[in-house]
């Protein structure tokens, strides 16, 4: 399973993601840490990742906040969307019509992680 996470503060939730990893999925995670939304070019090809976590303060020095970057994934028609945040942002998400976007909040709870994680790794049903 593939992850992408879009954070600036990388050692604040590396640990969590490496127990989860160990603890849960049998160190079968691959993740991938973005610090700054122009270091990662790639969205064309988004849909190789399982889940995206997505901090919607990145910082400063990143072109775009978490919400550039999830307008981003958006018109890449990429939806396996989780918010990484320290706020509060249910309400803006909602504003801005992304209330189907899961929230992750920091500091992060492990069984919060892992259930998100673990709902996005769930085979898609195909209704017939």
């Amino acid at each position: 399973m593939k992850i992408l996470i879009f954070e600036n503060e990388i050692s604040g939730i590396k640990d969590a993601f490496n127990d989860v990893n160990m603890l849960d999925f049998n160190n079968k995670l691959d993740i991938k840490y973005v610090e700054k939304s122009q270091n990662f070019t790639d969205f064309k090809n988004v849909s190789q990742y399982n889940v995206v976590f997505v901090d919607i303060e990145l910082s400063s020095n990143s072109d775009k906040d978490g919400y550039g970057v999830i307008d981003d994934l958006l018109k890449n028609n990429y939806k396996k969307i989780i918010v990484l945040t320290g706020n509060m942002v249910k309400e803006n998400l909602k504003n801005k019509g992304l209330d189907f976007i899961d929230i992750l909040t920091k500091p992060i709870l492990l069984d919060r992680l892992k259930d998100l994680i673990q709902k996005f790794s769930a085979p898609t049903q195909v209704s017939v």
